[in-house]
């Protein structure tokens, strides 16, 4: 009996660059991996997708249309290969193969999208594989069918929504006495179009000057309609003393949030400038005080002759 595998491995979902979904054929490749393209009711849009056979050996491909949506927080592709395509899947028109590819040769694959007339309005998203069945090498037991996919992010219409905010934003500590201050930031897509959030985290001291600016979400990945996403932002190397603020600011399109969070830090290096800044301040204070009353002995005398 022949026992049949699939070998995924799936990217963390970016909208930017591509996002891609290599399988285990190393020598397969797509170009581009992922497309945004805007579609038009009862219309037809013709997109293509370059396959390159990188191999040295003629391989054989078979495509498959399937929904895909994403998992909340990290953004990583799920697909279920086993369910009735809908939607958007359904509109979409490709060669099923088998597609023959010489060694080294590179193939435009035709993909087109025939939109309904009364296609919904927003975001679709769907994934185009190209799936190959490679018979193992022992005895012939085990079938490898390898999967490489390209992501389309289709828009529809332009009276979409496009809306969403700051769902979480914290520090891992309230203070800090050494090492990083780690932020977490989460955002909500609450529109109907995926969101694509980038900003920063601008930290300021106790007199509101402003240490260090964070990028957030350098990367774009994107942020599916009515999906919670964590954003990458990079890690603060804590320095200083006292009462510090991290102000965070992320737009989405037209759409812009902010929040902010505030924490302690008391480092060994802040803590020491601090006491000598104290120091030097209760110097001048006394300074002060020393010199206002020999000033005013002096005007006593003065003022018996």
């Amino acid at each position: 009996m022949i026992k049949k595998s699939i070998y995924l491995g799936i990217a963390t979902l970016f909208f930017v660059g591509l996002v891609a979904i290599p399988s285990q054929v190393s020598a397969l490749g797509l170009t581009p991996a992922i497309m945004e393209i805007n579609l038009t009711a009862g219309e037809k849009t013709i997109t293509t997708i370059e396959v390159e056979n990188d191999s040295l050996e003629t391989i054989q491909l078979e495509t498959e249309v399937v929904n895909f949506s994403a998992e909340a927080l990290t953004g990583e592709p799920t697909f279920d290969f086993d369910a009735v395509p809908t939607g958007i899947a359904t509109w979409v028109d490709v060669d099923e193969g088998p597609i023959t590819l010489a060694a080294g040769e590179i193939l435009d694959v035709t993909v087109t999208f025939n939109t309904p007339s009364n296609a919904v309005t927003g975001g679709h998203y769907v994934g185009v594989f190209f799936n190959q069945a490679i018979p193992a090498e022992e005895d012939g037991q085990v079938l490898i069918e390898n999967k490489l996919g390209a992501l389309y992010m289709a828009t529809v219409g332009d009276s979409y929504t496009t809306a969403g905010d700051i769902s979480v934003f914290t520090s891992d500590k309230d203070s800090y006495s050494d090492g990083q201050a780690i932020f977490t930031v989460n955002y909500k897509n609450t529109g109907t179009i995926h969101l694509k959030p980038t900003g920063t985290i601008s930290i300021t001291d106790t007199f509101g000057n402003e240490v260090k600016s964070i990028e957030v979400n350098k990367d774009k990945v994107a942020v599916l309609p009515g999906l919670v996403r964590e954003l990458k932002a990079t890690n603060w190397d804590v320095s200083g003393f006292g009462k510090y603020t991290a102000t965070l600011t992320l737009t989405a399109g037209t759409v812009t949030d902010t929040a902010t969070v505030e924490f302690w830090v008391m480092t060994t290096t802040g803590i020491i400038v601090a006491i000598v800044i104290l120091l030097v301040l209760i110097l001048l204070i006394v300074f002060i005080i020393a010199k206002v009353k020999k000033s005013g002995k002096k005007t006593e005398e003065i003022e018996k002759e």
